[in-house]
């Protein structure tokens, strides 16, 4: 992961933090499967974020969930059924977020905001 990625990912960690989330695992991998950038709880109920982050000189060209794409979101769900087993976890809710980071191109984040996908 770059500097930037890894700032985004702590930025969208701390705010889940600071709303009561519990982070339960970060960059959880299944090899040809995919990632999970962040698991958290909060509730009971299981909390998948994607983190996108995207500086402020680049924001014209879309926000940072915008580039969720349909095959990303297919990867994510079948390595949080791998997650959901690995874990043992069993009737959840389970939400996917996204974690959309705004920075300003060196590493210092301007915004963050978690989206329900």
């Amino acid at each position: 992961m770059n500097e930037i990625g890894k700032i985004g990912e702590d930025a969208v960690c701390n705010k889940l933090l600071s709303e009561g989330y519990k982070i339960i695992v970060r960059n959880y991998a299944v090899h040809n499967v995919g990632e999970l950038d962040i698991v958290a709880e909060k509730k009971g109920d299981i909390y998948v974020v994607e983190v996108k982050a995207r500086s402020s000189v680049n924001a014209h060209y879309g926000t940072p969930e915008s580039f969720i794409t349909r095959s990303k979101m297919g990867k994510i769900r079948k390595t949080i059924s791998r997650f959901l087993s690995d874990y043992n976890i069993y009737g959840k809710n389970i939400t996917i977020l996204a974690g959309s980071v705004i920075h300003d191109g060196k590493g210092n984040v301007i915004s963050v905001e978690l989206i329900e996908l």
